[in-house]
């Protein structure tokens, strides 16, 4: 259709209705303390729960079933390599079967429920996002047209940067719970597979805590300074823009581009920084995991004179890989 004519409105598929605007809209303005039976009027964060509230409980089951499979293909891996350790020829017994099968089957199922996670947390995002800009709209044509608490500048990033950061914290929100359930599953697999030597592994990611805790509030203390100096920014031009024709006719424009540089380049030196931080962090996470191994296979061979096995080895890296992004995160 785009080759023989010009695309409008009416060649793209509609939404469906409960994806809308305008039914969003509606459906939020109902999610207060009347609906409830309630005396006061509720906080935005129970509005924007109540509104998403069904789509939030599924996804959490969502969660729940790829944290649990993503443990499938280590205990199969186990259980098959022991048997080809041990195997001396013969019929292959069922179970061996069946966990040769839960080998391929374990990773399609966290697959699965990790694209409908992300589907539901994307969609409840754009609905919880649609929802805040419509309050912050209503609250700003509401307010004085030359209020002093918020500059154009602020309300522009609210709508634009605040709400997005909101779109992805609803992808990504059950990821802690779901991280801390990892890591004891985790844990608790470790010490299955190899014993006290998951002690080793698991005194060292207790002694690397503080450590990441540091990076983690230096990381913050960069992010609130960079999101200050982006309201800033944000704020000179939008008077620069407001103010563009005084600007002419008074020939000041190298005096504001000069001060546009000068807030832009201190929103950059904040950026370096967060980066720079943020590459620490990841450099430090990534490394974490593997001295959590180095420590365990140590503590298993040389401290306690223990013999390392194929089926441990590859169980323990494969728990470890697993290990990695709960504490990534």
């Amino acid at each position: 259709a785009g080759q023989s004519k010009q695309l409008n409105l009416n060649d793209l598929p509609q939404q469906i209705t409960w994806d809308r605007s305008n039914f969003i809209w509606w459906l939020f303005k109902r999610c207060d303390y009347k609906t409830f039976g309630g005396r006061n009027a509720p906080s935005l964060a129970l509005q924007l729960f109540r509104l998403a509230m069904g789509d939030i409980v599924v996804q959490g089951i969502w969660q729940l079933i790829s944290t649990a499979a993503e443990f499938i293909s280590p205990l199969a891996m186990k259980e098959v390599v022991d048997f080809v350790g041990n195997f001396e020829g013969g019929e292959v017994g069922g179970r061996v079967i069946f966990f040769v099968v839960m080998l391929f089957f374990g990773p399609i199922i966290q697959g699965f429920a990790d694209s409908r996670n992300f589907h539901l947390g994307r969609r409840t995002g754009c609905r919880v996002r649609s929802a805040l800009v419509g309050a912050i709209f209503e609250k700003t044509l509401k307010s004085r047209a030359n209020s002093p608490d918020f500059s154009s500048g602020e309300l522009t990033n609210l709508m634009s940067v605040d709400t997005l950061a909101i779109l992805d914290f609803s992808r990504y929100m059950h990821f802690i719970w779901s991280t801390f359930l990892s890591v004891f599953i985790c844990v608790g697999l470790l010490f299955y597979v190899m014993g006290l030597s998951a002690l080793g592994g698991l005194t060292f990611v207790i002694i690397s805590i503080p450590i990441c805790s540091k990076a983690i509030k230096g990381l913050e203390r960069y992010q609130d300074e960079l999101m200050k100096r982006k309201d800033k920014r944000m704020g000179v031009i939008g008077e620069v823009l407001q103010g563009i024709r005084v600007i002419k006719v008074f020939a000041w424009e190298k005096n504001f581009l000069k001060h546009i540089r000068e807030v832009r380049n201190d929103e950059v030196m904040s950026l370096k920084g967060y980066l720079l931080t943020m590459a620490v962090m990841i450099v430090l996470w990534n490394s974490i995991t593997t001295l959590v191994g180095l420590f365990t296979f140590v503590a298993h061979t040389q401290i306690l004179g223990n013999e390392l096995t194929a089926s441990q080895g590859f169980t323990a890296l494969a728990l470890f890989n697993i290990l990695r992004f709960p504490l990534i995160v």
